[in-house]
């Protein structure tokens, strides 16, 4: 088989090159991927030798897949239904890109500069966006399920009608957060800032507010069968007594009108610690992880220190090991086995 020339293969990337710097500069036109299928290549080529600048690039439905772009400047970019899965793009600016309907299953995205991005109807489930920056973004149908948004910055963000089954939301910013109609289920939102947000007619059945800051928050119609709100701050909230009944426990919680739970309402609800850690035995939180301490402890690490090589928070590896949560990410589970140099979790690498 004869060899392409080396020339004219780099006159091709300079080509695309080109034909991608020019697209920043123009309007966007979508038939322009199809007649130039290599772009997404130009710019890992490009990535590779140093170039950080892809602002206003079009990329729209282009397989950046796996790709490795930490530290991008992808700002207004047309990212639009392309395939971005389990790319490694922490650190990388995506301030305002569009991204509606783009893959983004897996992805590594802590501390991405994601203010205000247009992911409506992104698919983002078990995504690592850890203290990410999605203040003002618009993710109305998106899909979060099982992804790590620990300490993300949400402020105002829209996120009605979104799929956060089992999304970690602990310590989030969601303050003045539009959750309406979101389906929370079994979201851990435990010391997260719900301040004024709107959770109207939202499911939040199972879902642990354990410490949230609900204050002023509109809850009307939501669901928040089997909740567990104890210690949360529900002062100002538009909430129900017939709703607070449904939850699992209200142990602590500051009502609405400043006061506590009235003996009929704890009555009818759960009110302690141990039938939270019933509810654990019968598969809500989990049993810890001895493997994973024991693995961390057997290669010499701290906690932070076991934070800081896979790129999350203390916070989480504490919760990893004392509550047995798993990360949501396959990225970052494969970066803990790595580490550790072994599999500190239940099933293979796969389940």
């Amino acid at each position: 088989m004869a060899q392409q020339d080396p020339d004219k293969k780099g006159g091709r990337f300079r080509q695309l090159w080109t034909t991608l710097l020019r697209r920043r500069r123009t309007p966007v036109v979508a038939e322009d991927v199809a007649r130039e299928p290599d772009t997404a290549s130009a710019l890992i080529q490009h990535y590779q030798l140093g170039e950080r600048d892809f602002s206003r690039a079009n990329l729209r439905a282009a397989s950046l897949r796996g790709a490795d772009l930490f530290g991008a400047d992808l700002s207004e970019a047309d990212l639009r239904e392309a395939d971005l899965r389990e790319a490694e793009l922490s650190g990388v600016t995506l301030h305002q890109a569009r991204l509606a309907g783009a893959k983004l299953g897996g992805t590594y995205l802590n501390g991405t500069n994601l203010l205000e991005a247009d992911l409506a109807g992104a698919d983002l489930r078990q995504a690592s966006l850890e203290k990410a920056k999605l203040a003002k973004a618009n993710l109305c149908g998106a899909c979060l399920e099982k992804a790590s948004l620990n300490r993300a910055r949400l402020r105002g963000a829209d996120l009605r009608e979104a799929d956060l089954r089992e999304a970690d939301l602990s310590e989030a910013d969601l303050r003045g957060a539009d959750l309406g109609q979101a389906n929370l289920f079994k979201a851990d939102l435990r010391e997260a800032n719900l301040a004024k947000a709107n959770l109207g007619e939202a499911s939040l059945v199972r879902a642990y507010l354990s410490g949230a800051d609900l204050r002023e928050a509109d809850l009307r119609g939501a669901d928040l069968s089997g909740a567990y709100l104890t210690e949360a701050n529900l002062a100002g909230a538009q909430v129900s007594e017939e709703q607070l009944a449904q939850a699992a426990s209200v142990y602590g919680v500051t009502l609405p009108t400043g006061g506590r739970p009235q003996p009929e309402i704890q009555a009818a609800v759960a009110t302690s610690e141990a039938q939270e850690k019933g509810a654990a035995q019968a598969g809500g939180l989990r049993n810890p992880n001895v493997e994973l301490r024991a693995a961390r402890e057997r290669a010499s690490l701290s906690q932070r220190a076991l934070a800081e090589a896979v790129g999350v928070s203390q916070s989480s590896v504490s919760r990893w090991e004392h509550w047995g949560v798993v990360p949501r990410s396959a990225t970052v589970r494969a970066r803990v086995a790595g580490v550790l140099g072994c599999w500190p979790y239940s099933g293979g690498p796969d389940s």
